[in-house]
C-alpha cells in the first residue's frame, strides 16, 4: 500500500472507463507547445486525465502503533470544448463515471484502507495551449494504515 501502488491502481481503474482518452499516473510536462498537444490528444480531440498528490495528513492511533495517512489525490481533466456539440454535457458524464468508478472501488483492490467519495472541485472552461477546453479537478482522499515506530 505504498503511495506509488495507490497511484498506479487509480490509473488502472480510470483506464477501465472507455470514455476517458489518455490517463497518466503523473502530471505531464514538456517545453515544446506542439508536443504537449499531442500528449493530450486522443484521436481528433483533447481528452486526457492526470493523477497527482496535492497533499497528505497523518493521524496516530493508539493500537497497535499505527497511523492513518490520508493522501489527497487530485485528477486533472482536459476535454475539447465544442459548443454546438454540447461537450459540457459529455464531459459531465465522464466526471460522473469517474466518481461512480471510485465509489465502486472503496479499497482500491486492497491497496487502501478506504477511499472517501470523489469530489468535483473545479469544472470550468480554460485556455489550454491556445485551445479552449473543459477543465476539471476531482479530489479523491485515500486513507492507508502506516506503522508508527
Amino acid at each position: 500500500m505504498t503511495l506509488a501502488e495507490i497511484r498506479l491502481k487509480l490509473c488502472e481503474l480510470l483506464n477501465t472507463i472507455t470514455e476517458l482518452g489518455k490517463v497518466w499516473h503523473y502530471r505531464r510536462w514538456t517545453i515544446h507547445l506542439d508536443e504537449i498537444i499531442e500528449l493530450y490528444r486522443a484521436g481528433d480531440v483533447i481528452n486526457a486525465w492526470e493523477i497527482s498528490v496535492s497533499g497528505d495528513s497523518e493521524v496516530d492511533i493508539s493500537y497497535p502503533k499505527t497511523g492513518v495517512v490520508t493522501y489527497e489525490f487530485r485528477l486533472f481533466g482536459y476535454y475539447s470544448l465544442v459548443d454546438k456539440d454540447a461537450t459540457e454535457i459529455e464531459f459531465e458524464k465522464i466526471v460522473e463515471k469517474i466518481k461512480d468508478t471510485i465509489r465502486a472501488n472503496r479499497t482500491l483492490g486492497g491497496k487502501a484502507w478506504t477511499v472517501e467519495p470523489a469530489t468535483r472541485e473545479v469544472f470550468e472552461p480554460r485556455i489550454f495551449v491556445d485551445i479552449l477546453v473543459h477543465y476539471c479537478e476531482i479530489l479523491i482522499p485515500v486513507k492507508v494504515y502506516k506503522l508508527v515506530s
